[in-house]
């Protein structure tokens, strides 16, 4: 688009563009502006950078409410039979209920959980007692058994869940 001028009205149909869901390159070909121009701008002008920045964040409510749409209301989809339609089917997205549910409440539904493993200082009674453990014979072997088997990532979270079901 060699010759473009770029006037507000062409940014604001830019900004409104995006923030109605259309993708940076969709909005420019819209607006009639390059993505080039439009870079240039978002460096150097730091209020169409912010309004950018708005129009983003607009568009992601806009994702989001069809994304809980489709997850939660679904759409029809017609079902025919000997190619005449004979009805319809309300059709629901498993996959972005799930997106959604986790972006939500990441502690009930992430992929990864977060245990936390409170340790206190040692007093010196516990000290007293490791040097006494230490002392013993087979002492040092017994303790890299347990070291290797703590290592084995495993076995530490069924020990953190017996632990924390014998707690509850």
């Amino acid at each position: 688009m060699p010759g473009t001028m770029t006037t507000p009205g062409r940014l604001d149909a830019y900004l409104e563009a995006i923030a109605t869901g259309s993708e940076d390159k969709e909005a420019a070909e819209f607006s009639g502006l390059s993505l080039q121009t439009i870079a240039s701008l978002k460096r150097k002008d730091p209020d169409f950078a912010k309004a950018y920045s708005i129009a983003r964040k607009v568009r992601i409510e806009v994702y989001r409410s069809e994304a809980r749409r489709r997850a939660v209301d679904g759409w029809t989809v017609p079902i025919f039979y000997r190619g005449e339609q004979v009805g319809h089917e309300r059709k629901h997205s498993d996959r972005l209920l799930e997106i959604l549910l986790k972006a939500e409440d990441p502690d009930t539904f992430g992929d990864r959980k977060v245990v936390e493993i409170l340790t206190t200082p040692m007093t010196g009674e516990d000290v007293r007692r490791a040097v006494q453990v230490g002392q013993m014979d087979g002492a040092a072997e017994m303790l890299e058994q347990v070291a290797r088997m703590f290592s084995d990532q495993r076995v530490l979270e069924s020990f953190v869940a017996e632990t924390i079901d014998e707690e509850d």
